[in-house]
């Protein structure tokens, strides 16, 4: 048994960060088969610093918007052997939403059954549309974004109705 006492603590993880958050005091969980210190590396930190054998969930302190690719998580036991250095998943931290500004409109009345849409994003990301009208972009460069509307049943085209809550 004295040769399993011995043994570094060994780390895992557990629930990653989500790739892209807006949360900029994410959680994450990790498993360490011992007891012991937690230190953290790179560009996060946390307030946790005591680990039990089982699975640790932290909150990590606030950060900064940005790319933490470079984060790291080590336990070492009340013997003083340190386990694995456990590199944390990299994520994204974005808490300021995208402002659009409209570019080009849909002229109207137009015969136009497939017109186009342009807008400025400050940000990339994902394009949800609301009301009758859809398109098959479904993600947003920043700058300008040129989109080809259609309806939101699937036709691949705008009928001769009006279209006033598209969004």
């Amino acid at each position: 048994n004295s040769g399993k006492k011995k043994q570094p603590p060994m780390l895992k993880e557990i629930t990653k960060v989500s790739t892209f958050t807006k949360d900029n005091t994410p959680s994450y969980t990790f498993n360490s088969s011992k007891a012991g210190t937690i230190t953290y590396g790179g560009n996060c930190s946390s307030s946790t610093t005591n680990a039990t054998a089982d699975n640790i969930t932290i909150t990590f302190d606030t950060l900064s918007d940005g790319t933490y690719s470079n984060c790291t998580i080590k336990v070492t036991s009340s013997l003083g052997f340190s386990g694995n250095l456990l590199k944390v998943s990299p994520f994204t931290v974005d808490t300021i939403a995208p402002i659009l500004s409209l570019s080009k409109a849909v002229w109207s009345p137009t015969q136009n059954t497939t017109p186009s849409y342009t807008f400025s994003s400050t940000d990339a990301g994902s394009i949800t549309y609301g009301g009758n009208c859809s398109s098959s972009q479904t993600n947003s460069a920043s700058g300008k974004n040129s989109i080809v509307l259609k309806q939101k049943d699937g036709s691949n085209f705008l009928d001769g109705n009006t279209y006033s809550t598209c969004t």
